[in-house]
């Protein structure tokens, strides 16, 4: 069973490497990164989402790595950084952390907004499917108070 949602991602962004940023208009559209001519990296087997997994159907990039990168997501950014490919998505409150976590990340590494870019996915809590209606209640009404109280419009905003 799920919760009430939680949270709300911030829209994609795409994490680019600084020496080709320049290709890319100040915010893109999405259609514009993809038929940018840049290398896309993706992670083999991750689900996008919706929005932007339907958005690579419709306008496929000339070039697109596909990475098992398994449990260890740093190795992509390696390879970012490295200039295997160019670019790759990311939601905003990871892309920042990603740019940020070394001193090489900051050096060749940037984030880009995606001008049509969509909210993103809500989240969840997971409650086990045998739940008591009673405690998943308590639960709803735990997140709306905290909802009602939130400073952050991301979550406070959600219905």
């Amino acid at each position: 069973a799920y919760s009430d949602a939680i949270y709300r991602d911030q829209p994609f962004r795409i994490i680019v490497n600084r020496a080709k940023r320049a290709v890319l208009p100040e915010r893109p559209t999405i259609r514009q990164v993809l038929e940018s001519g840049l290398r896309l990296g993706l992670s083999e087997g991750y689900v996008y989402g919706t929005w932007l997994d339907s958005r690579l159907a419709e306008y496929p990039p000339p070039s697109v790595y596909r990475i098992n990168v398994g449990s260890n997501a740093e190795r992509m950014h390696q390879m970012l950084v490295g200039d295997r490919f160019d670019y790759m998505f990311s939601v905003a409150e990871e892309a920042q952390e990603i740019v940020s976590r070394t001193a090489e990340n900051r050096e060749h590494l940037t984030t880009v907004e995606i001008a049509d870019a969509p909210p993103g996915n809500r989240r969840y809590l997971l409650c086990s499917k045998d739940i008591d209606d009673a405690l998943m209640r308590r639960i709803d009404a735990a997140i709306a108070k905290v909802k009602a109280s939130s400073g952050q419009p991301h979550v406070s905003e959600m219905p």
